[in-house]
């Protein structure tokens, strides 16, 4: 199994262990900072270059900022939405053509959704309840984990995701 997996650093100690856990099992793991950017592309050429398949993709695995409350102004959001929404859709256009090609992958994307007036976890939201409707007929599924509210279910989705 391969899996790319963005949010890992060592500023986020969740996501080191869900890709050692990972490693741990038998998978090939191939991370990147943000979903967004020249390291997360990266991260998957070398994958379908290794490896020649990308069976999963873990998005913000180092997710734990939430917005402030009630809404952020223009400027604070908009490090929430690069990082969060605008990443997410990123890493999964990077990676869907091939896990469509291949007729199976499995995505998940975590997200800070604590607080419903959190613009940028509730747009993250609606993007992966989107996916999980258009990517269905191609073999690929798609989760939205609220990070915070159940880390339970998010590890049991990890694994169960091997």
């Amino acid at each position: 199994m391969t899996a790319v997996i963005t949010g890992v650093s060592a500023k986020h100690p969740a996501a080191m262990r869900c890709a050692a856990m990972l490693k741990k099992q038998g998978t090939a793991v191939y991370a990147a900072e943000q979903a967004a950017g020249a390291a997360m592309k990266a991260a998957v050429a070398a994958a379908l270059r290794e490896r020649g398949q990308i069976d999963l993709l873990i998005c913000g695995a180092g997710t734990g900022m939430l917005s402030p409350h009630p809404l952020p102004a223009a400027q604070d959001a908009l490090p929430l939405y690069e990082n969060g929404l605008w990443g997410a859709s990123d890493a999964c256009a990077a990676v869907l053509p091939h896990m469509r090609k291949a007729g199976q992958g499995k995505i998940l994307l975590f997200c800070t959704a604590s607080r419903k007036t959190d613009p940028a976890a509730q747009a993250l939201l609606a993007y992966g309840n989107a996916l999980c409707a258009v990517l269905q007929p191609y073999g690929v599924t798609a989760q939205v984990l609220r990070y915070q509210s159940n880390a339970v279910q998010a590890w049991a989705a990890v694994y169960q995701a091997r």
